[in-house]
């Protein structure tokens, strides 16, 4: 007796994309993220903070100290310490905007639109230095992004190189 494959993959999309069609238009709690009260979750996320920090500097220290060399490589230390100086600057501007005074910020234009109200004193200033982490983490992100190509031309070269069986 000759087995027959019977082609089953139209009946499985129709089954994935009605499923996700259902999902997208009858949502319900999607429970993605939990919630915590103040002060349980401003803890939490200072603690994750200063983890993330910490193993970063552990990569960028387990790689310098490697046999590993090269342009990827370098471009990875240089993530893990412009990270980690983010994350230091995200952890002390939450502090920062924990203890500015509300009356201080000024959403006159809508939520987008934050301005710092005079007079300014050094926590409101160190707040809005704060705001401006992107200008690290961006950067760091590509730096992941330079070393991450680095590591698939290299990987593409040592496979061009060796003889195929």
């Amino acid at each position: 007796m000759i087995y027959v494959a019977r082609n089953h993959w139209p009946w499985r999309v129709f089954l994935s994309l009605t499923a996700l069609l259902a999902m997208v238009l009858r949502p319900e709690h999607a429970w993605a993220l939990q919630s915590h009260g103040p002060p349980e979750g401003f803890y939490v996320h200072q603690m994750a903070h200063i983890l993330y920090a910490c193993s970063l500097l552990y990569l960028a220290r387990d790689v310098r100290r490697s046999a590993l060399r090269g342009q990827g490589w370098r471009h990875l230390r240089t993530f893990c310490f412009l990270m980690t100086s983010w994350n230091l600057i995200a952890l002390v501007g939450h502090f920062a905007e924990k203890s500015l005074n509300p009356s201080a910020l000024s959403t006159i234009n809508g939520y987008l639109s934050l301005h710092l109200v005079a007079p300014i004193d050094w926590l409101d200033l160190l707040y809005f230095v704060a705001k401006l982490d992107h200008l690290i983490s961006v950067p760091a992100l590509l730096f992941l992004l330079l070393a991450l190509r680095a590591f698939h031309q290299q990987l593409d070269a040592s496979n061009a190189s060796e003889p195929h069986a």
